[in-house]
């Protein structure tokens, strides 16, 4: 298993990450190092996309994902960490390409108003259509995997844990 970022870069500034005030794509892993990860595959079961920034921001990162040739791989599994605010059907179509995609989303909010306070990105009214797309993506059986929301427990959304 590989734990990788594709970059420091996000679109978010998020009140519990450096990210999105400090990152950026200066340390993008580039082409190379993503072709690279095909002489790994035989031995590569997973490979986890998070921790700095959000993926989708890499331009690297999304050639991976539209042209590496995951059908040579039928075990692979993939899960990402997002804010889902770039997700479209090119992602979901490149996704689907994969044996096993978990996606996660870093909602943090079960509110608008907390959403906004806690995530500082795109309202999310703007997230929801996003969403929808997934969860009718999974439904479908278009994506293979788990479709996750996740909440990082703050002051500033904790009461709502429940609703969440």
């Amino acid at each position: 298993m590989l734990h990788l970022p594709p970059s420091s870069a996000c679109n978010y500034d998020c009140l519990m990450c450096e990210w999105g005030e400090t990152g950026g794509l200066g340390d993008e892993l580039p082409d190379a190092f993503w072709g690279g990860l095909r002489r790994l595959m035989p031995g590569l079961k997973r490979v986890l996309v998070s921790s700095a920034g959000e993926p989708l921001l890499s331009p690297a990162f999304r050639r991976f994902l539209a042209s590496f040739p995951f059908d040579e791989s039928p075990w692979f599994e993939m899960t990402m960490v997002t804010n889902a605010a770039l997700v479209d059907e090119r992602v979901i179509a490149s996704l689907g390409r994969i044996a096993r995609s978990n996606v996660v989303v870093s909602l943090n909010a079960a509110t608008p108003g907390t959403y906004r306070r806690v995530n500082r990105g795109l309202p999310l009214a703007r997230i929801r259509p996003r969403l929808e797309l997934l969860r009718a993506a999974f439904a479908s059986g278009r994506l293979r995997g788990a479709f996750i929301y996740s909440m990082v427990l703050l002051r500033a959304n904790h009461r709502e844990l429940g609703e969440f």
